[in-house]
């Protein structure tokens, strides 16, 4: 058996080779509606529409340097996987492979084995597994919705300057009502609750063509960066949508005690 052979938080992983389809240098990727979190966004790659996974933050790991993208099937479905660096092809037979160590357990089911290579273990990594069937449904549905409205050469139409929205009667299927690309230099447009889905209006990066992500949107809407939201990306786009800033909340708030609580 052959292993291509990649590092991620200082773990020596190995993918066999007769699933990867190619390797890659780290991708801009275009940011999408609905994705999980661990989904970076999408790429098209020689025509075919791929979705990037953040492996780190999959596996709970502290955030990598990623240098490459190892292009792989997961299940016939094509998955674009950062990793820190890809090192080498390497030959191990099954004398070589053992069950995962108890010790080693990382209560992923994409580790069972491991591969003792060179003086070292090699944690075995199916990428059939690294998901259940549930993610890997929604993944599809993110293809398909990738596929159906052109994310990426709907944005690419968005004008730079001045701030111009792009509406439905501007796009050959109609279904995009009022996208707009922000400015680095001025107030960020409103947040509606609706514009994290796939055809809906939104508020999109003023240089790269994407969404703005959640990490983003905190910040534009004054929430703390730890602060934890649940759910799809569109479900926590509506939850940022829905609230008041914390910073305007301050302001009213201020504003209430210093004209009418202070004065009674």
């Amino acid at each position: 058996m052959q292993l291509l052979t990649f590092m991620l938080n200082n773990v020596r992983f190995g993918i066999p080779v007769d699933d990867v389809e190619s390797i890659e240098t780290r991708m801009s990727v275009v940011g999408v509606p609905n994705a999980p979190a661990h989904i970076e966004g999408i790429v098209n790659l020689h025509g075919d529409i791929v979705p990037i996974c953040n492996l780190a933050d999959y596996f709970g790991y502290p955030k990598q340097d990623i240098k490459n993208v190892i292009v792989a099937s997961m299940n016939g479905m094509k998955i674009g996987l950062e990793v820190e660096s890809v090192r080498e092809i390497i030959d191990v037979n099954e004398k070589q492979v053992i069950p995962m160590p108890t010790i080693m357990n990382a209560n992923q089911s994409c580790f069972n084995d491991v591969a003792s290579y060179d003086k070292q273990l090699i944690v075995m990594f199916e990428v059939s597994k690294l998901m259940p069937q549930s993610e890997q449904q929604g993944i599809k549905q993110l293809i398909d919705d990738a596929n159906k409205y052109k994310w990426g050469e709907i944005l690419r139409k968005l004008p730079r300057d001045p701030r111009k929205p792009i509406c439905g009667n501007t796009v050959a299927n109609g279904s995009y009502f009022n996208l707009i690309r922000e400015s680095l230099y001025a107030p960020c447009s409103t947040i509606c609750q609706t514009n994290g889905g796939p055809s809906t209006a939104g508020n999109c990066h003023p240089i790269e063509d994407r969404k703005f992500t959640i990490a983003e949107l905190k910040r534009i809407t004054s929430v703390p960066d730890d602060f934890v939201l649940t759910g799809t990306f569109a479900q926590q786009w509506e939850r940022l949508g829905r609230m008041v800033p914390p910073i305007m909340m301050r302001a009213i708030s201020s504003a209430i005690r210093e004209n009418i609580l202070d004065k009674l």
